[in-house]
């Protein structure tokens, strides 16, 4: 890079020029303060330009002490409070934008800019729509850091790149569906088996932190250690609106109306019964990653097909294709739209289909019926989710 001459301290632009000429002009990339003052009570605010709902915002993530606090602002925002925390709180402002980066330093009350000129680039706003960035490494995010998938710095760590992966395409998954989910009022949200909650703590940042919304997000689960570990880190996270109940999914029947449920990875038929728990609660969004199919692996019988079931290896993926299929037939038999999509890699885990339905209303319930009979007949199964639905419509 090729580095300017200190330009004469009297032609100094202002610091509120600096700012505006990289941020109101739609060049700007990143910008750090850093050199917190005694009287601060922030360590450090890294700033970057996000996409929200097609509108270009910029994120403050705040560190003070060991949390990070995040605020996202328009333009005119950005440069207003970005100017007051360096004038307030710092000593030093490095602002990075397409063609050159900027040092400001205070010095005994005045500033001192230095410019260095770097290759020309465009700000990459790509991270904010796509499934490894969503959630981008090297900023850092406190909650993931408690759960142990990033260091203090935003880094993640190697034997969390998995979970770290997961967590961003699960995002992806549900930034398509969050116009179906309502607005002007809190989004009622159940995880249903919630476990360690990686997952349901990355559902809470991203639709309150980083799109702004409203949510009430309850995650149940039958291990009360998990509850409470995860209902200490929501605590300290001042995530409010983010609750942990222990309990067994069955019993939840008086939940209340949902907007969006999730079960992700619940054992065998606890899918099935968080599936029936949804339609019970007029869930407008299910998403599903179904586990351990058990329960029809010992009831498939198709005679034109007996030779494949004769091999464990088929039989098994046979039944979690059966399985499925089945419980997506079922839930368009109550209205839901449904997909099948891959959820992560295979060479991850096998358990890799995720299952969402939406309830619009506009599927054909009679012809999803006969075709979930059809197939149910061929296979000579009996689904626990058929049962548990006929007996909500019973009621």
């Amino acid at each position: 890079m090729i580095q300017r001459p200190n330009p004469d301290p009297r032609k100094l632009l202002n610091l509120t020029e600096v700012i505006n000429e990289s941020v109101q002009n739609g060049t700007f990339i990143s910008a750090a303060l850093t050199t917190p003052l005694k009287t601060s009570p922030y360590r450090r605010v890294d700033i970057r330009p996000i996409l929200l709902k097609g509108t270009l915002h910029y994120q403050f993530s705040i560190h003070e002490g060991d949390k990070v606090i995040h605020r996202n602002f328009n333009s005119l925002e950005a440069s207003q409070h970005l100017e007051e925390l360096f004038q307030e709180h710092f000593g030093r402002l490095r602002i990075t934008n397409s063609t050159e980066e900027t040092d400001v330093q205070n010095v005994h009350g005045r500033l001192k800019i230095h410019s260095t000129v770097k290759q020309n680039q465009k700000p990459d706003l790509q991270h904010n729509r796509s499934v490894k960035y969503i959630i981008p490494e090297g900023i850092p995010c406190s909650y993931l850091y408690k759960l142990g998938v990033m260091t203090q710095d935003g880094q993640v760590i190697a034997s969390k790149r998995a979970k770290y992966r997961q967590i961003n395409r699960f995002l992806e998954i549900v930034s398509d569906i969050v116009n179906e989910l309502p607005t002007g009022k809190p989004i009622n949200i159940v995880d249903f088996g919630c476990g360690k909650s990686y997952l349901t703590f990355s559902l809470y940042y991203y639709l309150t932190t980083i799109l702004g919304l409203s949510v009430s997000l309850t995650g149940i689960d039958q291990k009360q250690d998990v509850i409470t570990q995860c209902s200490k880190i929501a605590d300290e996270q001042g995530m409010s609106g983010l609750n942990f109940i222990a309990g067994d999914i069955a019993e939840k029947s008086s939940i209340g109306n949902i907007d969006l449920a999730i079960s992700l990875h619940a054992c065998d038929t606890a899918t099935d019964m968080a599936l029936a728990q949804s339609v019970r609660g007029n869930a407008k969004v299910i998403l599903a990653v179904p586990c351990c199919q058990h329960e029809l692996n010992k009831q498939l019988k198709a005679p034109p097909l007996q030779s494949m079931l004769e091999f464990g290896l088929m039989r098994d993926r046979l039944t979690e294709l059966v399985t499925d299929t089945l419980r997506a037939k079922l839930l368009e038999t109550e209205g839901y739209s449904t997909q099948m999509l891959e959820f992560i890699d295979a060479e991850h885990t096998p358990r890799n289909i995720l299952i969402r339905a939406v309830n619009r209303g506009t599927v054909n319930r009679i012809n999803a019926l006969s075709e979930y009979e059809t197939m149910r007949d061929f296979w000579n199964v009996s689904p626990t989710l058929e049962r548990e639905l006929n007996s909500i419509e019973s009621n």
